[in-house]
């Protein structure tokens, strides 16, 4: 049993440095801009979460997907004074830098969440005309599935877990080479070391870890004017059922969809019903 093929795509990747840190993105198509940024689980990357859409993206935008800070080949970097507010101003550098402003953006899970908290500032880092956030916003409940990505250990069994509990269909926590590729993704320098420190706080403090604060829904969106999609996968077992649209009740200018049979990464597991649904939100604004 194997994941399926990506699409063939032209997908280029680039290097630059932003705020003195090295940047990798890539680059796909000739369109309207269009800004993909990735989810957060150990070993994640730009490449590993949107490689099922460059292809059909790219038919209609000039898509650029970078790789957070601390992730993939982007520099391995962590702020511990607030690490959001470090990687939400470093994609805003990014897209200055590309000269990105006023354009769509879309999030998965961590990059989603990033853009729904920016959004509800005052004065938005992020410069998106509007946005989709896949399986973003909301709490992660304290269940199975995030002790599976919380607990990441750096070896493979622990690598299907993670897989397991972001994907419905078992196939891609069973497909041997694509948990393998996951995981030598997941062990690059600095990768764990970056992904674990969110997740740490002092010994002498009894708080709340910047993780758990980032990932549980604090904010207010009265004045939220920014059109926003909410897509929640039916079977995600990161998130409680029906929590897009209790974000959307929010939020003025959301509305939400739940796709069925995915988890928490729709536009990986069913990538054509996820590219109708984003090309109809993103045509309409």
């Amino acid at each position: 049993m194997s994941v399926p093929t990506p699409a063939k795509h032209d997908a280029r990747s680039h290097v630059i440095h932003v705020d003195g840190l090295e940047t990798r993105y890539w680059e796909a198509g000739e369109g309207l801009p269009l800004v993909l940024l990735h989810s957060g689980e150990f070993g994640a990357s730009a490449e590993l979460s949107w490689e099922y859409n460059f292809a059909a993206l790219a038919e209609k935008y000039h898509v650029y997907a970078p790789d957070f800070v601390g992730f993939g080949a982007t520099a391995k970097v962590h702020d511990f004074n607030d690490f959001v507010v470090f990687k939400i101003q470093h994609i805003a550098n990014f897209c200055r830098q590309l000269g990105l402003a006023n354009v769509p953006f879309v999030g998965n899970s961590m990059g989603a969440n990033f853009l729904i908290r920016d959004v509800a500032n005052a004065q938005p880092l992020i410069p998106a005309s509007s946005f989709v956030a896949i399986s973003g916003g909301g709490a992660v409940p304290a269940n199975e599935a995030r002790a599976a990505l919380t607990d990441y250990d750096c070896t493979v069994p622990s690598m299907k877990r993670v897989l397991w509990a972001l994907f419905h269909d078992k196939v891609w926590y069973e497909d041997e080479a694509y948990i393998e590729r996951r995981f030598e993704s997941s062990i690059i320098p600095g990768a764990w070391e970056c992904s674990a420190a969110a997740r740490l706080h002092a010994p002498n403090i009894v708080r709340e870890s910047a993780y758990e604060r980032a990932t549980r829904n604090q904010m207010s969106y009265d004045a939220v004017k920014t059109p926003m999609l909410l897509i929640a996968g039916a079977e995600d077992k990161l998130k409680p059922r029906g929590f897009a649209h209790e974000l959307a009740e929010q939020i003025p200018s959301a509305t939400a969809i739940e796709m069925p049979d995915v988890g928490h990464c729709a536009h990986i597991e069913t990538p054509d019903a996820f590219h109708k649904v984003l090309f109809d939100f993103l045509d309409s604004h």
